[in-house]
């Protein structure tokens, strides 16, 4: 594959906000963007994800077990001509978890585990991953399910960090927090992991920016440096951050109801733009994941006590957009290839792959079958 038809690949696949800042286009909060909050109030913690995205989004809820044997896909298999390479990085799932995806299994866009650990993605362009050799390489979607598989804390997975790292093939950056209440940013900006830690992220929020960058225009404003007021009306390009900033900061003065998950989803929706997809939000401490959908507003959730996540047990998925009401554990179906591809074949058609559709299909619905070593 030549560099320009990779170029052109990896723009077309990148989801749509990748399409803009490639053909040049203003990015804009309400065309694509991608919202990741982490709300604690008392001894509570919630996370919260929007997805905003220009074309309707398919995706599944995917409940994955403990005590699989599994290995790791490099996206630089994708352009190898002998197919999947020999695995170096073999691990066996320590936790289940409850997640979400537009590409299937263990390809996913993030989730929570059993031990609380949360891993979201966001597109941020000025990503550029390690070309270190040294480091072993992962797939970016498998690299978030490989997390959840193995670790419960923020300082576990940073750690972690220096051996495996990420090859692609989405510019993105991450946002990892776990059951206590900690947080971090996860970058690779000039080939090289940028983190930020709690302690140095005086919003708990992640966007389609730098963290840095985020940090530098927070600075004008009142209690971080600067004499302008923060309000939920800031005018500018992309002014997530700093409403996060305001609502997050001054939450026990404008949480009046108490309820933290309708002020977890209030948050959600000052940030979103006109093209939301989804909105989903994790209670850690309750081990219950709502969402809602374009399609059908109401709230419905899952809890994690209604599956069991035993090696003998079976992962089961649900589509994140039928529309449901309440508790909808029941709905949940056995997993299946069939399934799979037919997910993958979606978002493929939505992402406008083009010629490489085909390919990119079958490289993501075998890769999904190769990672599985041992059920």
């Amino acid at each position: 594959m030549n560099s320009m038809k990779y170029l052109l690949l990896v723009v077309s696949f990148t989801i749509n906000m990748d399409i803009y800042a490639a053909k040049g286009i203003k990015q804009m909060t309400d065309t694509s963007s991608c919202s990741t909050i982490l709300y604690i109030h008392a001894d509570s913690v919630f996370v919260g994800h929007n997805l905003d995205e220009m074309s309707q989004t398919t995706g599944l809820i995917i409940v994955n077990k403990r005590g699989v044997l599994k290995r790791e896909v490099r996206w630089s298999d994708y352009k190898s001509p002998t197919g999947l390479s020999k695995a170096k990085i073999q691990w066996k799932s320590k936790y289940g978890s409850i997640v979400y995806s537009t590409l299937g299994k263990e390809f996913i866009n993030g989730g929570m585990n059993e031990a609380g650990l949360y891993v979201g993605e966001m597109t941020m362009m000025d990503t550029k991953f390690t070309e270190d050799n040294a480091l072993l390489k992962i797939n970016g979607f498998l690299w978030i399910q490989y997390v959840l598989d193995n670790f419960e804390t923020v300082d576990q997975v940073i750690l972690d960090l220096a051996h495996v790292t990420i090859d692609g093939p989405n510019p993105w950056h991450y946002f990892v927090s776990d059951k206590n209440g900690n947080a971090a940013t996860i970058e690779f900006i000039d080939g090289k992991l940028l983190v930020h830690k709690s302690d140095e992220m005086p919003v708990l929020a992640l966007f389609n920016t730098q963290y840095d960058k985020e940090l530098e225009r927070l600075k004008e404003y009142s209690n971080y440096g600067g004499h302008k007021e923060l309000s939920l009306n800031i005018e500018g390009n992309d002014t997530r951050f700093l409403i996060a900033a305001k609502m997050l900061n001054d939450s026990n003065e404008t949480n009046k109801s108490k309820n933290s998950v309708d002020y977890t989803y209030k948050i959600l929706n000052q940030l979103h733009g006109n093209n939301n997809q989804w909105s989903i939000v994790y209670d850690v401490k309750r081990m219950r994941m709502y969402f809602n959908t374009n399609n059908a507003r109401q709230i419905r959730y899952v809890d994690f006590k209604d599956f069991e996540f035993s090696k003998k047990s079976s992962v089961m998925v649900l589509d994140i957009r039928d529309k449901l009401e309440g508790n909808v554990s029941k709905y949940f179906i056995k997993h299946n290839d069939s399934i799979n591809n037919e997910y993958i074949d979606k978002v493929l058609q939505v992402w406008k792959c083009g010629d490489e559709t085909h390919q990119l299909s079958s490289f993501f619905s075998n890769s999904a079958k190769e990672v599985i070593i041992e059920k």
